[in-house]
């Protein structure tokens, strides 16, 4: 090529690229946001309001200066299958993370869904990590013990309160015959203590039970305004309160907690306050007083304690719950007056089982319902009625080692089981680990339905082998079934996880995560 014709295509080239570079300069300078186009950013978030048929999923996106579209994508899989909304919705074309939210509906109780959020623009598509949330299956009636009377096994002015010992053996508030009866997990009568009187071991109107760590039962006098300690044999052992305005003094006081430290809580009912004692009896501290706001309570009834030394309150006159942290100072409530779910008619007794659940007798509305440590509601059981699984004014409930559910139905004196409606499942360490074989072991209760279990294990929590293939029965008993599986092929000096799985009509459990290490 002539060197005139070279100096031309190379003069044609630098303009060439100069025009580009200057037209990319300008083009980002009018859209600044497009010059660095990327595919939407995504975060799939917890889902949250769930209950038996209903949630809400969250996540937000970004739709990084592009017009983009969203959908969550939820089942029972990693497939998903269903989309929310339809068509997809607008996120905007932002530069900055946009919350989104979307209702789903039709649930089945006692299944784990699977979601995840994904978006879309002409810079391409993202999908946020999977998130699975349960929907609570309803506990299922089991059986109930109990009659009007004053005979062993009967109650008068019906029990208000259940207390479960080491042994399994329940403790009943027989309120009308102002004494304690203890059954066993059969609700077959045993002993008793206690009769009417102000002297020492005697009662008027016992209504509520806490047990020490080392057995001993403290029982609130109601109407004598005092508390009384027992030891396990039922023989009378100390008191403390009067009645008053005072400090360490009570107004028909209904309800007792005992904390990590063995120090003692005390709803001084009418002195609309709670009250705190060391294990002596001797005053440490007291918050409360009457009224409608945060941390002022009208008629608390009943005091319970979180697995964080969090202090839960049933405000029964302002139906609602209210928590507050070991020092008495407030932290949140839930729960306004009326029929509706997540709402109360004179709540007392409640329970809060090894997931941090609250169960609450519902008194007024005949029914137990069901929340989250947040105070979302989850489920409920239990309708207005005398016949099987119905109930009257309830007070007492409290929850046994496997998650059963233990009521006491006071106008109808009687004391009912609920059992949970999935299996139980308890795991426990391995055993004989070597260098390429261990056993995986665990405990399972079917609860009365035709139940499976299967192994899941690898060196990660997504664990990716299971055993046995395919799953083992254990048949459909309301006792724990000691289940194991040897594994081998193992690899040395190595940690593994696992956790067992076992699934009836009702649904899946899952056990916790264990580990071992091969030798």
């Amino acid at each position: 090529m002539p060197a005139e014709t070279r100096c031309l295509e190379a003069d044609r080239r630098s303009f060439s690229t100069a025009s580009i570079f200057a037209l990319t300069l300008i083009f980002a300078m009018i859209f600044p946001g497009l010059a660095n186009a990327e595919s939407p950013g995504v975060t799939t978030e917890a889902a949250s309001e769930v209950t038996q048929a209903t949630a809400t999923l969250h996540g937000k996106v970004n739709p990084h200066g592009v017009a983009t579209t969203y959908r969550f994508e939820y089942g029972t899989t990693t497939s998903y299958g269903t989309n929310v909304p339809v068509p997809d919705k607008s996120a905007g074309s932002g530069s900055s993370p946009v919350e989104v939210y979307e209702g789903i509906s039709g649930l089945k109780t006692g299944t784990t869904y699977h979601f995840r959020l994904a978006a879309f623009s002409a810079e391409g598509t993202s999908f946020g990590k999977d998130e699975t949330f349960e929907v609570e299956a309803d506990p299922r009636f089991s059986f109930s013990f109990g009659s009007v009377g004053s005979g062993n096994g009967q109650f008068y002015g019906g029990p208000t309160d259940i207390a479960i010992d080491s042994e399994g053996n329940l403790w009943v508030t027989d309120i009308g015959n102002n004494r304690l009866q203890k059954f066993n997990p059969k609700g077959e009568y045993l002993s008793k203590f206690g009769s009417e009187g102000t002297g020492n071991g005697q009662f008027y109107s016992p209504t509520d039970i806490a047990i020490d760590s080392e057995g001993n039962l403290w029982v609130v006098d109601t109407s004598n305004n005092r508390l009384q300690k027992f030891n396990p044999k039922g023989e009378y052992l100390s008191k403390f309160g009067t009645g008053g305005e005072g400090i360490g003094q009570f107004a028909n006081p209904e309800g007792i907690a005992i904390d990590s430290e063995g120090d003692i809580w005390v709803a001084d009912t009418e002195n609309n306050r709670l009250q705190k004692f060391n294990p002596k009896g001797e005053y440490l501290s007291k918050f409360g007083s009457e009224g409608a706001g945060n941390g002022q309570f009208l008629w608390p009834s009943r005091v319970e304690i979180d697995a964080s030394g969090d202090i839960w309150i049933a405000d029964t006159g302002n139906s609602r719950f209210q928590k507050f942290n070991p020092e008495g100072e407030y932290l949140s409530q839930f729960g306004t007056w009326g029929e509706g779910i997540g709402q109360f008619g004179n709540p007392k007794g409640f329970a809060i089982d090894f997931g941090g659940k609250l169960w609450v007798a519902d008194a007024g509305n005949y029914r137990v319902q069901g929340f989250n440590s947040n105070g979302e509601y989850l489920s409920k059981f239990g309708t207005w009625g005398e016949g099987i699984g119905q109930f009257g004014f309830l007070e007492g409930i409290t929850i046994d080692s496997e998650g059963s559910i233990w009521v006491a139905d006071t106008s109808r004196s009687r004391v009912q089981k609920w059992i949970p409606a999935r299996p139980v499942v308890t795991p426990e360490a391995a055993s004989g680990v070597a260098k390429e074989a261990a056993t995986l072991n665990a405990t399972i209760n079917p609860n009365g339905l035709e139940t499976t279990y299967r192994f899941e294990y690898g060196t990660t929590t997504s664990y990716g082998t299971s055993v046995p293939v395919p799953e083992k029965a254990i048949g459909s008993g309301s006792s724990p079934v000691e289940v194991g599986e040897g594994i081998s092929g193992l690899k040395a000096s190595t940690t593994y996880h696992f956790r067992v799985v076992a699934t009836n009509a009702e649904g899946t459990s899952f056990g916790k995560d264990e580990t071992f290490t091969t030798k």
